[in-house]
């Protein structure tokens, strides 16, 4: 196990040094923390998985061979290669585009066009926050059905009324996200900081009766990662601040913290957690919620079972149809979820080099990390043409790629993230706006270039070498 060992240790130290060197240079960009992520999961810890069976994600109950713990340090070493190589084949910083700002200044107090959209589609958010929980019996019965809204179980009609608390949810986030961006590099309008201040409040209120762990953490990163995009700089008080709260998330948020308005759940149910997490470790409790991708690696490497051939791809496509009462193919998570425990569940999604092994072996692995290292790069494009609506959901990308390493399942992506289409469709149409922009500078420039004529001194070359001038 030493050589895998020193292959995890190069795949963590040059992920993470990949990842602060580009963000030095280019501020924040998903990219950082999809490789961030993969030297975590794939690098630092595979190690602890190697040294004690105590780390084990409880899931997992199969006993695996040191050829398949090899064989997953070279495809995690594959895959790291693969995601630099496609990284650097697409470029540097994004292109941005000359024209800067197309929109009209905020003037006399009045909104650009964005921030009015904005706007809107913050207080749709909240309309649909409101609507949801009440239509699920008020607050008290969402805290209390947290988890069968969150798994999209119970009828067709909850997994609507679980929709729109989603859709509220990302939208509320990325109004907050903009409406910081917009008074702090925009339009500096005061009504901005005030959207910004109820967006962020209720996006940590949602957070936290969320019942997710991953959520609540993923709002504390937004705010982290907003406040460099605005003040270009992260104080190291704030980063130990995040990185402080989302530790106690992580060993308690599930078992205590989100347990707090169950009727059921009482003092002595908080003593029994505690106690069990003192006896086992904090650092072994802390690194088991990290182990599920590489242990389904490894998983998928000894059990070598009949390839998926990149159905998921397309699986994902069918998954609106449940809300239809109709049964489409399940996805990737739940085959992973069988092998692992035997039971037919999405509870333990597979990774990014699970499922391409599990797709097309080796192969898959090669393809299905170069696909996810090409969709963020184009993301990127997309989202980095010079609108701050763009960088906000820049923002928002960076905390939801990082998916794409430990669950890599596109119905799962589909399912919780279909709702950031629209304001996509907006930076789409404002990034053809620039383009157009571009085109029309590009030719008035032209233009007046022909109607001045060629410069004086351009025009005596030109009659010196003809002979006509110097005799």
């Amino acid at each position: 196990m030493t050589t895998a060992t020193a292959i995890f240790a190069l795949v963590a130290l040059t992920a993470l040094v990949w990842a602060i060197r580009d963000f030095r240079r280019n501020s924040v960009r998903p990219r950082q923390l999809l490789v961030a992520w993969y030297g975590v999961y794939f690098g630092l810890v595979p190690p602890f998985v190697l040294m004690d069976r105590s780390y084990w994600s409880p899931r997992f109950y199969r006993s695996f061979s040191p050829d398949s713990f090899a064989f997953s340090a070279w495809l995690s070493l594959l895959g790291l290669v693969v995601l630099l190589l496609v990284f650097g084949l697409s470029g540097g910083k994004p292109r941005v585009s000359r024209t800067e700002e197309i929109e009209e200044a905020a003037q006399d107090g009045r909104p650009t066009q964005t921030t009015s959209r904005m706007r809107v589609l913050l207080f749709t958010g909240l309309l649909a926050v409101a609507t949801s929980i009440t239509l699920n019996g008020g607050l008290s019965e969402v805290i209390g059905r947290i988890s069968e809204l969150r798994s999209t179980s119970g009828g067709s009609g909850r997994r609507v009324l679980a929709a729109a608390l989603m859709l509220g949810r990302h939208w509320i986030l990325l109004a907050a996200i903009y409406f910081s961006l917009d008074y702090k590099l925009g339009d500096r309008l005061r009504s901005s900081r005030n959207f910004a201040m109820i967006a962020w409040a209720v996006s940590i209120f949602l957070a936290l009766i969320s019942g997710g762990r991953a959520t609540a953490i993923n709002v504390l990163i937004a705010g982290l990662l907003t406040t460099q995009l605005a003040s270009r700089k992260i104080r190291p008080i704030q980063a130990i601040g995040v990185a402080a709260v989302a530790f106690f998330m992580i060993l308690y948020g599930k078992t205590i913290l989100f347990q707090l308005g169950n009727d059921d759940f009482s003092s002595r149910d908080a003593d029994a957690v505690l106690s069990r997490t003192q006896s086992e470790g904090q650092l072994t409790v802390f690194i088991r919620e990290f182990t599920h991708p590489y242990l389904s690696l490894v998983q998928s490497v000894q059990l070598d079972y009949q390839q998926r051939l990149f159905g998921d791809y397309w699986y994902w496509a069918a998954k609106p149809f449940k809300l239809l009462g109709m049964s489409p193919p399940d996805s990737i998570s739940y085959f992973n979820t069988y092998l692992t425990w035997g039971q037919w569940d999405s509870e333990v999604p597979p990774g990014l080099l699970a499922f391409g092994f599990l797709s097309l072996g080796t192969l898959g692995v090669v393809i299905h990390a170069a696909v996810a290292a090409f969709l963020v790069s184009v993301l990127e494009r997309i989202l980095y043409a010079g609108s701050l609506l763009g960088k906000a959901m820049g923002v928002q990308a960076a905390i939801i790629v990082p998916t794409l390493v430990s669950a890599s399942d596109p119905a799962l992506l589909f399912q919780n993230y279909f709702v950031l289409g629209i304001p996509l469709l907006w930076v789409l149409g404002y990034r053809q706006q620039l383009r157009r922009a571009d085109a029309k500078a590009h030719r008035t420039r032209v233009r007046q270039s022909a109607t001045r004529g060629p410069r004086p001194h351009a025009r005596g070359r030109q009659l010196s070498r003809s002979g006509v001038s110097g005799s």
